[in-house]
């Protein structure tokens, strides 16, 4: 089953299809917004390879030759997946395993995310909630 990618630029859906989702998302985050060159002379193919492997670095080799190609920045779905990836830390580290309060957990995510307390409070408040199901039977009559 393939991810679902539609949410990312296009540039950005082409590495996917290319390369794969994991190289595609190491490659955005270590390299995002900047052009890059495959030289077969020098050392820039080692340095990618050792970045994000040897197989989607040939595959972008194949592709692109040394042409430079632009590596998009993907700044809002990097936030996105950060912030789902925050949501469902809270909630393991407060509801499934149950070993931190909701303070401890938010100075753990402090910790771990690099980001203030205030960020993680407004990060956490405006993920959206589940519905509530009212299993309630309703009334007949």
């Amino acid at each position: 089953m393939q991810p679902d990618v539609s949410h990312l630029p296009e540039s950005a859906q082409r590495l996917v299809a290319l390369i794969g989702l994991q190289a595609a998302v190491l490659l955005i985050e270590r390299h995002g917004g900047k052009e890059l060159a495959l030289y077969v002379r020098g050392d820039s193919v080692a340095r990618l390879a050792a970045s994000i492997g040897d197989e989607p670095t040939d595959a972008l080799l194949r592709h692109f030759g040394s042409d430079p190609f632009n590596v998009p920045r993907c700044t809002a779905a990097l936030k996105a997946v950060r912030n789902s990836r925050m949501l469902a830390d809270y909630d393991r580290l407060t509801s499934t395993e149950r070993t931190h309060s909701g303070r401890e957990a938010i100075h753990h995510l402090v910790e771990s995310y690099g980001l203030t307390e205030r960020q993680v409070w407004r990060i956490l408040k405006t993920v959206p909630k589940m519905p509530v199901i009212d299993n309630s039977q309703p009334s007949l009559f």
